[in-house]
């Protein structure tokens, strides 16, 4: 293959090219440089991306489950339909550390779709529009974050604090709510569907959030 080729030969620069489709699972490209690259339906699972250049970069239904992400620069990357629920049976790899999330959110980055940020502790952080799609934040603190219009759908918060969070207009379908605490958040307009799963006592309308197709 012409990339992992001239990655061997020591070149690292493939900006702006045009990789639809391209197969790199498992690949070792850290460093790359892929800065507006298309990469629209490319399989990048369990690729090792670690501190490459991603920005602007168009990865709309490319397979990222696995891939080693950590320090990559995602910056206006077009991340679209990325990772769609339901979570895949294997664990995704943490590319980001709490701060590393944080920093991304204040230059705009809003979508991390895909992520294992399991045990990750956001409590009291304003994250208002943030993109958690298919995330895996099982036992993670929120308590107290602000949320508003977040979209949880088909993330995995089993065991997670969303106490006294303030979740308006957050989406939650196919989301896996069970063991979740939810006590004191503000639900009001929070969307559910049928695919996401409470606790047996657990009544969503009653905190104000509305069941949507």
């Amino acid at each position: 293959m012409e990339v992992l080729a001239r990655y061997r030969r020591g070149d690292r620069q493939f900006m702006g090219a045009n990789l639809t489709g391209i197969d790199l699972e498992g690949a070792d490209l850290r460093g790359v440089n892929l800065q507006g690259a298309n990469l629209s339906q490319a399989n990048l699972a369990h690729a090792n991306l670690e501190g490459a250049n991603l920005s602007a970069a168009n990865l709309d239904q490319a397979n990222v489950v696995g891939a080693h992400l950590r320090g990559a620069n995602l910056e206006n990357a077009l991340l679209g339909t990325i990772i769609r629920y339901p979570l895949p049976p294997a664990p995704l790899t943490p590319p980001l550390t709490v701060a590393e999330i944080l920093q991304q959110y204040q230059r705009g980055v809003r979508q991390f779709h895909g992520l294992d940020l399991s045990q990750f502790d956001f409590e009291g952080e304003d994250l208002s529009g943030i993109d958690f799609a298919g995330c895996c934040l099982e036992g993670s603190n929120f308590k107290l974050a602000i949320l508003q219009d977040a979209n949880f759908a088909g993330a995995n918060l089993r065991s997670a604090s969303l106490a006294m969070a303030d979740l308006q207009q957050a989406n939650f379908a196919g989301a896996d709510l069970r063991g979740c605490s939810l006590k004191g958040a503000d639900r009001r307009g929070a969307r559910y569907d049928g695919k996401t799963q409470f606790d047996p006592d657990f009544d969503p309308k009653k905190g104000g959030m509305r069941q949507v197709n």
